[in-house]
């Protein structure tokens, strides 16, 4: 046989008693059955209770946002709390809805709290989810709920101050038994400690205090203050054990109004200030690894990020800075190529020739690779972690030369140098079979030896390719623009300076003239427009990202066949680790490149 439940007996179970009783007391029946389960069916469509502040959440976003206004977010707790009695005169919105648990208010956030544009929001939640008002839930359940409330008020610039949960207590259920039954009211029994218990209570308490300090979100602790000696709700500000009175209130209105207090200061410490001139005044904030990085790039800019801020790990031991030395062991290992120590046309110089064997198609080609090290170091070690994956990817010679620098020499002996071996390879190799490339500084010196050749009437390379830098700036040499304040601290972990115009901060360029096009080609359009087809290589996270974006812009302005590659978030120089994916697409890139390039002969 088949039989039917009323669906009110598993609404109302959980309230009967597994016993007989003394006297038959039932509770109140209700006239009108059918408009009960009416109402209840509808309060169902809206299970969330997004319409109950919908009406009023309409007026306010109609009226212009109120820099002052707070949200309390909550349950019967902020629902029952008069804020105009207890905060008068200020904007603040309570939309606290009794009953509530922490999934409907989340689902309420952007309705009830970031579409009215709040300073801050003031969010007391959880104790119902602790009594299973709507089904069991676990803490991490709980927490993950008040986690994506924060998040999401914090990613609309919306300040957060998390409460404590209220003690509970049994004083005002202790009085209600001692009662004779017909005094008791309509109301059930209910004992606070066995619906709320205060060890999920403190436990929720825990985690938030330490949630809030990891986010930056502001702790606002009710708890400690509203404490009796018997670790209870004190029994003054509270008639039921669970909901505070309005001397209760009286306890909790100054706990929140230094929360908002504290809030409001760092709001205000949050502000991007303008000058007239147009200078941003950047408050400090926190920024996370790009979501668009591999795993091993996350894990390589974290220790690069760290080994920056460690003097000892920048030292240089015979040519090879020491961070950098895993790196050329992983790139020996993996890219074989034999290397010649010798004399190129007078400039000592490393010639790098793949162990594979040079490439049919390369036999005629070769590269010039010009090493990073802001024309004062890193000999050998850019040089070799530069031309080592290019040589044994492409199978092409790489010849990687060893330039004079500071501090013993000037501008522009580097670029006599590169001259001087270009006019010596001229004698066997045609122009448009030698590419030149270079990173940091290697970059720089590859746009100032284009420079450097047109003036001194010698033919155009077959291409060129400026990494980790650009070819000037309109002040003169050096990296420049906004990359020059945002990425230092992201990309190397230091605030860097700007240099000045001369020289750009570095000591091979001091006393040239800014606008010398020998020093910065940028400034001269007739020279660039001269250039042959150029790759440029660079990363949001490096220092030179403005000038290398720049550089591309006016190339590709004047005619040149230039190519842009920018990788997100990572930072001056990343290439130079073999095991991140991001340097193997770098890699490929180059090598691509330059094999499209070399051997096509410019049209006269």
């Amino acid at each position: 046989m088949r039989l039917t439940y009323p669906l009110a007996i598993f609404l109302l179970s959980g309230v009967a008693n597994a016993q007989l009783v003394d006297e038959f007391n039932p509770p109140r029946a209700n006239c009108c059955l059918a408009v009960s389960a009416k109402s209840l069916a509808d309060q169902l469509q809206d299970w969330n209770q997004i319409g109950r502040y919908h009406q009023a959440d309409q007026e306010l976003i109609r009226q212009p946002p109120d820099p002052k206004r707070v949200v309390f977010m909550g349950d019967s707790i902020t629902d029952f709390w008069k804020l105009d009695e207890y905060f008068p005169g200020k904007p603040y919105v309570n939309r606290g809805i009794s009953g509530q648990t922490t999934p409907q208010m989340l689902a309420r956030m952007y309705p009830d709290v970031i579409e009215l544009h709040p300073a801050a929001m003031i969010v007391l939640a959880g104790i119902n989810d602790v009594s299973r008002n709507t089904g069991p839930a676990t803490a991490e359940m709980v927490e993950q709920n008040i986690m994506a409330m924060t998040e999401l008020a914090q990613h609309h610039g919306i300040k957060v101050i998390l409460c404590s949960l209220l003690p509970v207590s049994d004083y005002p259920f202790v009085r209600r038994q001692s009662q004779p039954v017909a005094e008791r009211g309509p109301f059930p029994l209910i004992k606070m400690t066995e619906t709320h218990p205060p060890a999920d209570i403190l436990r929720l308490n825990a985690w938030m205090k330490d949630y809030a300090a990891r986010v930056n979100a502001i702790y606002a602790d009710y708890y400690s203050a509203l404490l009796d000696e018997k670790g209870a709700l004190k029994d003054a500000l509270s008639a039921d054990g669970l909901h505070p009175n309005a001397e209760g209130y009286k306890v909790m209105a100054p706990i929140a109004a230094a929360a908002i207090d504290k809030a409001e200061a760092a709001v205000a410490d949050n502000r991007v200030v303008i000058d007239p001139n147009g200078t941003v005044h950047v408050p400090a904030q926190s920024v996370p690894l790009s979501n668009f990085l591999s795993p091993e790039a996350k894990a390589y800019v974290t220790q690069h990020l760290q080994d920056m801020q460690h003097p000892e790990r920048i030292a240089q031991d015979n040519g090879v800075p020491r961070f950098m030395k895993g790196y050329l062991d992983r790139q020996i290992a993996l890219y074989p190529v034999n290397r010649e120590d010798t004399q190129v046309a007078g400039v000592h110089a490393y010639v790098y020739t793949p162990k594979a064997g040079i490439a049919p198609a390369n036999r005629n080609r070769v590269l010039i690779d010009l090493h990073g090290g802001g024309f004062s170091g890193c000999w050998p070690a850019c040089a070799e972690l530069e031309s080592i994956p290019i040589a044994a990817l492409a199978k092409i010679r790489v010849i990687s030369l060893d330039y004079r620098e500071a501090p013993k020499d000037k501008f522009p002996a580097a670029s006599e140098d590169v001259a001087a071996v270009y006019k010596g390879l001229l004698k066997d190799h045609a122009p448009e079979n030698v590419g030149i490339y270079g990173c940091s500084a290697g970059g720089m010196l590859t746009a100032m030896s284009v420079a450097w050749f047109e003036k001194h009437s010698l033919p155009m390379p077959g291409a060129v390719g400026i990494f980790c830098s650009g070819a000037g700036s309109p002040s003169g040499a050096g990296f420049g623009g906004d990359a020059a304040y945002t990425a230092g601290p992201l990309g190397e972990a230091r605030i860097m300076a700007p240099a000045p115009q001369s020289g750009g901060g570095l000591g091979y360029l001091a006393g040239t003239d800014p606008k010398d096009p020998l020093v910065a080609p940028i400034n001269s359009p007739q020279i660039l427009a001269k250039f042959p087809p150029t790759l440029i290589i660079t990363a949001t996270r490096g220092f030179e990202l403005s000038g290398a974006l720049y550089t591309h812009t006016q190339l590709v302005k004047l005619g040149v066949d230039a190519e842009l590659h920018v990788w997100d978030g990572l930072f001056h120089g990343f290439f130079y680790n073999p095991d991140v994916p991001e340097s193997r697409e770098c890699y490929d890139v180059i090598v691509k490149f330059f094999d499209r390039h070399l051997g096509k002969a410019k049209p006269s």
